[in-house]
C-alpha cells in the first residue's frame, strides 16, 4: 500500500487515509486555538495543558493505527488488491 507523509505532524500514513489523517490534525489545532487562543499569539504555552492535548492527540492517534491496522487486515483477507478477481458487478 502506498504510504503518504503528514504534512503537519510528519507521520507516515497509507496514502488512502491521508486526508481523513490530515482532517484530524487540523481538528485537534482548531480545537486547541478554540480553547486556548492565547497560544497562539505568541504568549507562553502551560506545558500542563499542551501535555494534556498531547496525550489526546496520542490517543486519537493509537485509534487511527488499530483502524489502519484492521483496514489493512480485511485488505489482505479478501485479497482486494488482486488484479485477477473480478469486483465488478456484472448485472
Amino acid at each position: 500500500m502506498d504510504e503518504s507523509l503528514c504534512p503537519i505532524c510528519g507521520d507516515v500514513v497509507p496514502t488512502p487515509l491521508l486526508k481523513l489523517h490530515i482532517q484530524l490534525e487540523k481538528s485537534l489545532i482548531r480545537e486547541m486555538r478554540e480553547a486556548n487562543p492565547e497560544w497562539f499569539d505568541g504568549n507562553r504555552i502551560c506545558a500542563k495543558c499542551i501535555d494534556e492535548y498531547k496525550r489526546k492527540h496520542q490517543r486519537i492517534r493509537e485509534e487511527a493505527r488499530e483502524i489502519r491496522a484492521k483496514a489493512e487486515s480485511l485488505v489482505e483477507e479478501f485479497n482486494f488488491d488482486n488484479p485477477d478477481i473480478d469486483t465488478e458487478d456484472d448485472n
